[in-house]
């Protein structure tokens, strides 16, 4: 069987602050951590993007960058974008915005969700974009 081509394409990714690692591989400058008038400090050398999910504790704000793209040449209609972080004893809806009439070609939607924990223990967030296309 052919797999389906889907017409929007859901992207989640968790905002995090980035955090500065220092490679075991290489040991930095004291030039890299100098101010130069010409010049501001650039300590992207050792600023990396997170390389899983990380920790969150109880009392943070987990957030979440969703972002859904129209990458064909059909239109879809009434697109709805929901997201709800699901825990052991709760269901919290984080978004669940109105329903886009028609979103064309190379249309994008962005959201930004956010949630402070207050429960301890394992948190899924469930994202769903829903849409009728004619055939």
């Amino acid at each position: 069987l052919a797999r389906p081509e889907y017409a929007l394409g859901l992207k989640v990714m968790r905002l995090k602050h980035s955090e500065f690692f220092v490679s075991p591989d290489r040991t930095p400058e004291p030039t890299e951590f100098l101010y130069n008038a010409d010049a501001p400090p650039n300590p992207s050398a050792m600023l990396l993007l997170p390389s899983d999910f990380g920790q969150i504790y109880v009392g943070e704000t987990f957030r979440s960058y969703l972002s859904v793209h129209n990458h064909t040449r059909s239109t879809p209609q009434q697109v709805v974008v929901k997201a709800e972080l699901r825990t052991q004893s709760q269901n919290i809806v984080l978004l669940d915005a109105p329903a886009v009439p028609r979103f064309f070609p190379n249309a994008n939607e962005d959201h930004i969700v956010s949630h402070s924990l207050t429960e301890a223990g394992a948190h899924t967030l469930i994202c769903t974009v829903s849409y009728y296309c004619e055939i």
